[in-house]
């Protein structure tokens, strides 16, 4: 009995031996999981630093494409501090809807050896803004020999486009104001989205080659000093106004039998319609604030 015990004692034990060890449980999904949320949360967090650079680098771009416009003085061989010197006539500005009495400014070239200050003429016009030719007239009254040019506003200054930008709108007409203006007439064909700086040279005795649409630069040779339209003395009447991109006025012509009823439509709608705004010229030429 005892050999039998024994043996059946180390039956069991060897069966027991022979028993698989538990193994370590293979990974799941759920269990490497976690390291890797781990890794892509870390990786996140790199991410804002790159987006900084990114608004920087748009930032730096913005900055160089800010516009610089040079300006120039409509008179040639005289400075644009000169020019307070050279003023016959101030900018008067009426009420608007008004004609009168003065919308720009009157810079004459005086003789130096005459004590009454004679003004005289032949003294080279040239242009203040680049920009597009937006009117060329040959002897019409009052303006007489005229140029405008046309400056996008957005091509100004910053300052100058948020002073520009920001004009008051004129209220209607009276009608009792006395300028007669065609009650009937096509309307007329702007770019009301975008605005521009119209610049008006008249008076000119002689003027240069040049069409509607031509682009000119600032320096450029517009004409020369007189006192063609409506003027007592040479002088160069600087006018300058803020209104609709695009504007093809034809001509202007008004004050006069032989003026047609659309040079007369464009006349009002130039001078007192309020969708070209006058603005003090000095301001354009860097002369006041």
């Amino acid at each position: 009995m005892k050999n039998l015990s024994g043996l059946l004692i180390v039956l069991v034990l060897g069966l027991a031996a022979c028993q698989p060890v538990a193994s370590t449980p293979e990974p799941t999904e759920n269990t490497v999981a976690a390291p890797e949320e781990t890794t892509s949360v870390v990786i996140t967090t790199e991410m804002p630093a790159e987006t900084t650079d990114v608004i920087t680098m748009t930032e730096e771009a913005t900055a160089v494409v800010t516009p610089t416009l040079e300006v120039c003085s409509p008179l040639q061989g005289f400075d644009q501090a000169d020019l307070l010197a050279r003023i016959s006539n101030p900018f008067d500005p009426p009420a608007p809807g008004s004609d009168n009495p003065h919308q720009g400014v009157d810079l004459s070239d005086f003789d130096p050896a005459d004590p009454n200050r004679i003004a005289v003429p032949g003294r080279t016009v040239q242009v203040a803004l680049p920009g597009t030719v937006a009117l060329v007239q040959t002897d019409r009254f009052p303006y007489g020999t005229a140029v405008i040019v046309e400056t996008p506003l957005e091509t100004l200054p910053a300052d100058l486009q948020a002073q520009f930008g920001d004009l008051a709108v004129w209220p209607p007409r009276s009608p009792n104001d006395p300028l007669t203006c065609p009650t009937v007439t096509p309307a007329p064909q702007y770019d009301a989205s975008r605005r521009s700086v119209y610049i008006l040279y008249a008076h000119l005795s002689s003027m240069a080659d040049l069409q509607v649409g031509e682009e000119v630069n600032c320096g450029q040779t517009l004409g020369t000093v007189g006192q063609s339209g409506n003027a007592l003395a040479p002088h160069l009447h600087f006018e300058v106004r803020v209104g609709p991109a695009g504007a093809r006025l034809g001509s202007l012509a008004h004050y006069d039998v032989s003026a047609s009823e659309p040079e007369m439509a464009a006349y009002c709608d130039w001078r007192v319609s309020g969708d070209f705004i006058w603005v003090d010229p000095l301001i354009v030429l860097n002369l006041v604030k």
